[in-house]
């Protein structure tokens, strides 16, 4: 039963990262009731930041991209 469940979750969730701000609004309204930042408050952020936030997450993930790249070249 258990992983069934977390097969649902999974499916529910795609693998692809959010493209812009709304999108990422909208992912973290829906895993909310398990996080521990209230929603609310994060609407809260002024704008600017929450820019420098998801401009901070893009570029992360794309260091991690790079990384898997570079692993995958050094075999």
């Amino acid at each position: 039963m258990a992983l069934e469940d977390s097969y649902k979750r999974d499916k529910q969730f795609p693998k692809v990262p959010p493209r812009t701000i709304a999108e990422a609004r909208s992912r973290l309204a829906r895993i909310n009731p398990r996080s521990s930042i209230p929603y609310s408050l994060f609407l809260e952020i002024l704008e600017d930041l929450q820019k420098t936030l998801w401009d901070n997450a893009k570029a992360i993930d794309n260091d991690n991209k790079l990384r898997n790249e570079v692993s995958k070249a050094a075999g």
